[in-house]
């Protein structure tokens, strides 16, 4: 435990707030964590898109493309798979990817699970 001094009802409705959305995004990994393991690709699996589609262009993918399960989309119904910098979460059906292995590319290697980098937290 931590002890925080703040100095108006300001001030600590923001903190409030903030850990309130911080624990709220960290129950929903944790939830997709729990959900993929009923899935044919876990969360951090390697896997290669099948097929070329027309929205490739679009997201700078293409087939044989290498990326990265970092989540699932539960309103949408898919795997959210990073493929690169340019298109880290791009939403891609169980049938359009196969399962990779081989040697990854470095910039998928860094690809962090779980990690909170920023937040909206509307006041």
């Amino acid at each position: 435990m931590y002890k925080v001094e703040v100095g108006t009802k300001e001030e600590l409705n923001v903190i409030e707030k903030a850990l309130e959305q911080f624990n709220a995004r960290k129950k929903e990994y944790d939830e997709v964590e729990e959900f993929l393991k009923g899935k044919e690709f876990q969360l951090g699996d390697y896997v290669i898109k099948k097929n070329t589609t027309y929205f490739d262009s679009v997201f700078g993918s293409g087939k044989n493309e290498i990326g990265k399960i970092v989540s699932w989309d539960f309103n949408n119904n898919y795997y959210r798979v990073h493929f690169s910098e340019n298109n880290p979460s791009q939403g891609m059906r169980e049938g359009e990817l196969e399962s990779y292995i081989g040697e990854v590319p470095v910039q998928l290697q860094k690809v962090k699970l779980k990690e909170i980098t920023g937040m909206m937290i509307k006041l």
